[in-house]
């Protein structure tokens, strides 16, 4: 017998915020990232060859530094945006939360306002240390991790990849 819907209820924490922002960011965080460490390296490989163009070493290295610092603002930005979006509609960030899947798509409850995603509107699922998280189109739909057992989690990854979905954890 196969189950057709999980529920994940639980009280949202700035803690988890932190870490579906992160699964957001996720993918352009490691191209930034990776980015700005290979300009630092042409930036040094430059210094050690002794090359004589100053201006080849500043605008790497200013490249590098700028590609940290947008990958810092964003991440800043995201967090202080959803934490200020909370704050209006329910004047504070721990609220209860319900999500549910089921074979239509997903659905995030707070403060008895529900929002319904299809599986059309999902981009990617991400895993996170306490959290499964489907990014869609407009906003992400959180689940916790603690609220199944381990087989139920396995249940929930076998339905997803039905309904043509991966999480990547």
């Amino acid at each position: 017998m196969s189950q057709k819907q999980f529920t994940s209820s639980y009280t949202n924490d700035s803690k988890y915020v932190k870490e579906y922002i992160q699964a957001t960011l996720k993918p352009y965080t490691k191209i930034m990232l990776l980015c700005a460490v290979i300009a630092f390296a042409f930036a040094g490989a430059t210094i050690a060859l002794r090359i004589q163009t100053t201006i080849s070493i500043l605008f790497l290295l200013l490249g590098g530094c700028l590609l940290l610092d947008v990958y810092y603002f964003s991440w800043h930005r995201a967090y202080r945006k959803t934490i200020k979006g909370y704050k209006q509609l329910y004047s504070k960030v721990d609220v209860p939360v319900e999500a549910k899947i089921d074979d239509k798509g997903v659905h995030y409850t707070v403060n008895g306002k529900t929002l319904s995603y299809s599986y059309d509107e999902i981009d990617r699922i991400e895993g996170t240390k306490h959290l499964i998280v489907f990014i869609c189109k407009k906003r992400v739909v959180p689940f916790l991790k603690d609220s199944f057992s381990k087989g139920q989690l396995q249940m929930l990854k076998q339905f997803v990849n039905k309904k043509g979905k991966q999480i990547k954890d």
